[in-house]
């Protein structure tokens, strides 16, 4: 007479326990490594960081042209008398962007200087700009993050 077993054999066990660590590398490997995604999350984190402090300095220039067309503001009465500068540039980004207290300039010549900016992320974003007339240039590959 035959005994029926019940239960699992130990080939099945180490069948199933190779499958799970199969899953486990590629659950690995999808998460760290060059095209990971938390390497991806830090690029996507860093690149918004860089586009948000472009774009509160295209902004900001947008805004001190438009008032030193129109000669008056209701923001600043400075910014249409003050004309293109870096530190007139830092405090129009201070009123769009309350938050970003860390705003400052480092003034590297007339006709340049850099920008520090503090992104919503709370990463310092240095952006090397320069002035010519009312036409400003931001060097994009030249922009540095900082936590």
């Amino acid at each position: 007479m035959r005994r029926e077993q019940k239960g699992i054999t130990l080939i099945a066990l180490v069948i199933t326990i190779i499958v799970l660590l199969i899953l486990a590398g590629v659950s690995i490997a999808m998460l760290t490594g060059e095209n990971g995604i938390l390497t991806k999350a830090t690029q996507s984190t860093q690149e918004t960081a860089k586009g948000e402090a472009t774009e509160a300095i295209k902004l900001a220039v947008s805004t001190i042209k438009t008032e030193m067309l129109d000669g008056t503001t209701a923001k600043n009465t400075t910014i249409a008398s003050a004309g293109m500068t870096p530190a007139n540039i830092a405090s129009v980004i201070l009123i769009s962007y309350p938050n970003s207290a860390a705003v400052g300039t480092d003034a590297s010549g007339d006709d340049s200087a850099t920008i520090k900016f503090t992104a919503s992320n709370n990463k310092v974003v240095t952006v090397p700009i320069s002035i010519s007339g009312t036409t400003v240039t931001i060097d994009e590959d030249a922009i540095t993050i900082a936590d």
